[in-house]
């Protein structure tokens, strides 16, 4: 006995720990995270699943492999050396029993190991489960035009976009020039937001008029700019792009790393991503060779920014921030305006589609409801709508195949009857009445084509 034990101590020795069998983290999810998925061998919602893993420290890639049988003789579909700890297939599953596993491969001193492969875990796919493949890379790269606009519409999508706006939305269409108007009148504000005082109380009262201010600071000028940029594209007068572009030329002015950074006030970062990214490409024939590199330049900064914070907050494994849960397509709308200007747009556009296909909406399952309450659930998916245009415009992804976004009206329906007066429960759900409710109700009956939900907004 004393002979096996000095023989194991020297073997010990003698071998570093990465000569061992290196084992992948599958500490099972806790509370905030988003846990393995799919697990447990239940039939899932869509086809393929998102699947989900703990990542792992040192990670510099992972492998995925799913099978139709146990032993893994016979690999359906793999993955290997994916960035992220969560993965969508890019073709469906025929109905049947599926089983699967991943691994690791981890970063050693000047080295990367491998470990051996995980638990092997399983699921069904049936009859019903909605087929929902998440594109691959090349094929997302394939549908982005080479020209702008690239944003919620296509070039050749404008005589119909004017069509609609002057025949069947004509308030509509004269509101948006009317604003737009109103701007060329009175342009805002363009210097840049100021940076708290030196000893500041963090969340006092001037930390909080400062904190708010500059988010609004920047949507006067980033959503003053989309909206011009809009008015250029139904109009084709281009006094309107002209007086987008400066406004967004004036944005570059700005210190990236200073009171609009990501991380200092994200408040004020995240309209200075996507309503500039929207502004740039309604309005992209008038910036010079100039403009375009002092903007591309900024926006990749203050993409890079919130990609490395998503990153490093894991958000694919702890996904209930609430800020995150708009950021990451916020960051697709940079990745999507500015592909090919620089590699890390195909890098961030890959990781907002696994949030889509892993892990969104993360606060409820397919019957569509949202346990932040009312409020945030229309604030949320207000703004997810947006993003959604895009999908579908650029990429022909209509998001409405999902069971989520087919029944979340009803969560409205039910828990804000026709006549509430209160939103039930949630963060500002005590003053959210029925008829807040009821334009983002319209939104979304109309973009779902459900005429429950657009009975609800005429209702209130």
């Amino acid at each position: 006995m004393r002979r096996f034990l000095f023989v194991l101590i020297l073997a010990a020795l003698a071998f570093p720990p990465s000569l061992f069998a290196l084992e992948p983290d599958e500490t099972p999810g806790r509370p905030g995270e988003w846990g393995f998925r799919p697990s447990g061998g239940g039939t899932v919602t869509m086809n393929p699943p998102g699947f989900s893993w703990r990542p792992m420290r040192g990670a510099t890639g992972y492998d995925l492999q799913v099978s139709d049988g146990s032993d893994f003789q016979s690999i359906v579909y793999e993955k290997s050396d994916h960035p992220f700890s969560a993965h969508c297939p890019s073709t469906a599953f025929e109905v049947g029993t599926y089983y699967w596993r991943y691994r690791v491969h981890v970063k050693d001193d000047e080295k990367t190991v491998t470990t051996d492969w995980s638990s092997v875990r399983s699921f069904e796919v049936g009859p019903d489960s909605v087929p929902f493949p998440c594109p691959t890379n090349e094929e997302l790269a394939a549908k982005i035009p080479e020209g702008h606009p690239r944003l919620m519409f296509r070039q050749s999508d404008l005589p119909h976009l004017r069509e609609v706006g002057n025949t069947k939305m004509p308030n509509r269409w004269k509101d948006v020039i009317d604003q737009a108007n109103k701007r060329l009148e009175n342009p805002p504000d363009t210097t840049e937001p100021p940076m708290y005082p030196e000893g500041i109380e963090i969340k006092g009262d001037e930390w909080k008029e400062i904190w708010w201010g500059n988010r609004g600071r920047v949507i006067a000028v980033a959503d003053g700019a989309a909206t011009l940029a809009f008015a250029y594209n139904l109009t084709g007068e281009e006094k309107y792009g002209k007086a987008a572009r400066d406004l967004i030329m004036a944005m570059t002015e700005w210190n990236t790393d200073g009171s609009t950074n990501y991380r200092y006030n994200d408040e004020a970062a995240m309209p200075a991503m996507y309503m500039t990214s929207r502004a740039y490409t309604w309005a992209y024939p008038f910036f010079s060779e100039e403009d375009r590199k002092a903007v591309t330049q900024m926006m990749f900064e203050r993409g890079r920014d919130c990609y490395d914070h998503l990153r490093s907050r894991r958000h694919l494994w702890n996904p209930y921030a609430s800020h995150s849960n708009r950021a990451w397509h916020f960051l697709g709308e940079i990745a999507v305006t500015f592909y090919g200007e620089f590699p890390e747009a195909e890098e961030w556009l890959e990781y907002a589609m696994t949030v889509l296909y892993c892990a969104y909406p993360v606060w409820s399952d397919s019957d569509g409801g949202w346990h932040e309450g009312t409020a945030y659930w229309s604030s949320y998916i207000r703004r997810f709508l947006q993003w959604t245009l895009t999908l579908d415009a650029i990429f022909d992804i209509d998001i409405f195949q999902r069971p989520f976004f087919n029944k979340t009206g009803d969560f409205g329906m039910y828990v804000m009857p026709p006549g509430s007066k209160s939103g039930g429960f949630g963060d500002q759900g005590g003053h959210f009445t029925a008829k807040s409710l009821a334009p983002f109700m319209d939104l979304l009956g109309a973009s779902a084509k459900n005429p429950y939900w657009l009975w609800y907004a005429e209702a209130n």
